[in-house]
């Protein structure tokens, strides 16, 4: 599966019809094997993905190099020849060159031996495809293992915590979403297009979870319950956890 990227700049008064097709969020279309994608961005821009089953390196099994745009637009338009002409305004309007951004998902399950003084988290955990997830699961990855260091004497036990949460976790979320690349695609299967909203809101309700844990001082009044080693209660400051009166 490969997102080829495209931009369009000063959209209101340089490229009105593409504003008014993709509006104020985004618009997508796609017919099984190809799609486009398109999202508004600040600043009056437009962001588009051209979404293909491909080989991570079709553009040079084309003969073609990333930084040959007419190359690759005459083959895009090739491909989606059928596609209506409006539509194809997204491939040929664009500035500058196409950024190739093929896509690539960890094994699943992922996991590794573990080790009482490392961990990983985000992408670097349970890389998936861009289904609107994996930056919520990042940022749940790392209100988890601040909990755990807080919560634990040492940091083995805090990242054995830590893990035996994660990757239970990433693992649902990943086979949820294994083979849907296109996932934003209209045209994927209904049952795939549930389970990708079924792990947004996931997600969503642990990030709350967490929040309201957080507010309630599980992390930042951690110390305010517990007296440091010296017998001296401290505020943990913003951006700091406290294991037992020790910062890590």
């Amino acid at each position: 599966m490969s997102f080829l990227e495209a931009w369009f700049h000063d959209v209101a008064t340089r490229h009105p019809d593409i504003a008014e097709l993709v509006g104020q969020g985004g618009d997508a279309a796609a017919d099984g094997e190809r799609g486009l994608f398109a999202q508004r961005n600040s600043g009056d821009h437009i962001r588009v993905y051209i979404i293909q089953r491909v080989p991570a390196d079709w553009i040079t099994r084309s003969g073609l190099t990333p930084q040959a745009t007419d190359g690759i637009r005459a083959l895009l338009l090739e491909r989606y020849r059928d596609w209506s002409p409006r539509l194809r305004r997204l491939i040929t309007d664009n500035y500058g060159p196409y950024v190739d951004r093929p896509i690539f998902a960890l094994p699943v399950p992922h996991v590794w031996a573990h080790n009482p003084t490392v961990t990983l988290l985000g992408d670097a955990a349970h890389l998936m495809p861009p289904l609107g997830v994996d930056v919520n699961l990042a940022m749940l990855d790392a209100c988890e293992l601040a909990l755990a260091i807080a919560h634990h004497d040492t940091v083995d036990e805090a990242v054995h915590a830590y893990e035996k949460t994660m990757l239970p976790r990433s693992t649902e979320m990943a086979r949820l979403l294994d083979g849907a690349a296109d996932g934003r695609d209209p045209a994927v299967p209904g049952d795939a297009a549930v389970h990708i909203r079924f792990a947004r809101r996931s997600v969503r309700f642990r990030h709350a979870k967490i929040l309201c844990a957080i507010h309630h001082g599980a992390v930042g009044g951690a110390d305010r319950r517990r007296p440091a080693h010296d017998g001296v209660r401290r505020r943990a400051r913003p951006g700091r956890a406290y294991a037992r009166g020790a910062r890590v």
